[in-house]
C-alpha cells in the first residue's frame, strides 16, 4: 500500500510501518535537529519554560524524567532545564502536533529523539 504526500514529498511504501513512523517520515525533513549553541547550558525553570514555549509544564517535566531534555538543576519542587533541549523539543513537538494528535505528536516527539 502506498500513501500519497504532498507532491514536494513524493511517496513512501506504509505497508508495516505505524501510524506514528507514517507520520515522522512525512515530517522528519521539517524538523530541527540541532540544539542553539546560544541556548545551550541557560537554565530555564519549566514553569517560565512553559510561558515563553506555550507548552504544558507537565509535559516539559516529562520529557525531563524521560530523557529527552537536560535537568540542570533539581531540588525541591523546582526543576532548571537546559533551554536549548527545551526549544529543540517543544519546536519538534509542534511541528508533529500541526499534523495529528497531541498523543501521537507525542510519540513522533519520542521518535525524533531516539533517532537523533
Amino acid at each position: 500500500m502506498l500513501l500519497n504526500k504532498p507532491p514536494a514529498f513524493g511517496m513512501i511504501d506504509v505497508k508495516d510501518m505505524t501510524a506514528v513512523n507514517i507520520i515522522y517520515q512525512f515530517i522528519k525533513d521539517r524538523l530541527p535537529t540541532q540544539r542553539d549553541p546560544a541556548l545551550v547550558g541557560n537554565p530555564i525553570r519549566v514553569t517560565e519554560a512553559a510561558q515563553k514555549y506555550g507548552v504544558n509544564h507537565a509535559n516539559l517535566s516529562r520529557w525531563a524524567d524521560a530523557g529527552m531534555i537536560r535537568i540542570i538543576n533539581r531540588r525541591n519542587r523546582f526543576l532548571e532545564l537546559d533551554e536549548a533541549d527545551v526549544a529543540l523539543v517543544v519546536a519538534i513537538f509542534k511541528e508533529a502536533r500541526q499534523h495529528t494528535t497531541p498523543r501521537r505528536a507525542a510519540w513522533v516527539l519520542k521518535t525524533a529523539m531516539d533517532t537523533a
